[in-house]
């Protein structure tokens, strides 16, 4: 199934706005951390590794932490993203969805959970017939 236009340009829209915001925040070349002392401090312990970029502490955090807030943004804007191509329907699973269970139901769930942990191997037919059967009475 192909990407309509306007899916493709809401998601363009949202991939732009992540980028201008995050590219308005990108950290100085002399950027100062307050916290710098203590992390030569820890990084000192990769001095070989980290010779090899020659960065500046105060400006390697600075980095990682523009890093660590552009993660969190692409994340906020998968949410949004999904949103548009599911074509706006988001699904729930709480409230309007409750599955009944029987009380039966469950002791067998249990059983079956104990038997596989003891070893013995999955079977999905079997299973499901020992689940699902139950007398339409039966308390809930």
């Amino acid at each position: 199934m192909a990407i309509s236009q306007d899916k493709k340009d809401r998601i363009s829209e949202i991939i732009k706005n992540i980028l201008i915001k995050r590219i308005d925040n990108f950290p100085e070349l002399d950027h100062q951390n307050r916290n710098a002392p203590f992390h030569d401090l820890i990084l000192s312990a990769f001095k070989d590794q980290l010779k090899k970029i020659n960065v500046p502490t105060p400006y390697l955090i600075a980095v990682s932490s523009w890093l660590h807030g552009l993660s969190t943004s692409l994340g906020t804007g998968f949410e949004n993203l999904s949103h548009i191509l599911s074509g706006g329907y988001k699904r729930e699973f709480t409230n309007h969805f409750v599955l009944k269970v029987t009380n039966n139901q469950a002791r067998n769930i249990e059983l079956i959970i104990r038997e596989l942990k003891g070893g013995k191997k999955p079977n999905l037919k079997q299973e499901n017939e020992i689940i699902f059967q139950h007398k339409s009475l039966e308390i809930l």
